[in-house]
């Protein structure tokens, strides 16, 4: 993936469960969300968690402008280069959006 910045491209509560492994108990702890970005983590977390990032000083407006700005290079990037991705928990590129999309909305 080629990426002259930072891009906005958040997760939900079920991608980081299954990309750390995290397990009921885990959720019960406290929990950091560093460099959150657009993702809807700490608002499904089951415990009061803290997510932070810089683009929270933006309006929602703005954050949602930042997402789509970038959403469609990196989309069409995944596309260009099927034989670096396993698709496990994403079905497709598309599926891929649209979990992006649902957190950061």
């Amino acid at each position: 993936m080629d990426l002259a910045e930072i891009v906005p491209f958040g997760r939900a509560l079920a991608e980081y469960r299954a990309f750390f492994a995290l397990s009921d108990q885990d959720l019960q702890a406290r929990i950091v969300d560093c460099a959150a970005g657009p993702a809807s983590f700490v608002a499904e977390a089951p415990r009061p968690a803290l997510a932070l990032d810089p683009i929270y000083a933006l309006p929602i407006a703005g954050i949602r402008s930042r997402f789509a700005a970038v959403v469609d290079d990196i989309i069409d990037q995944v596309i260009a280069t099927p034989e670096r991705w396993v698709w496990h928990f994403h079905r497709n590129p598309a599926d891929l959006r649209a979990h992006r999309e649902a957190a950061c909305e």
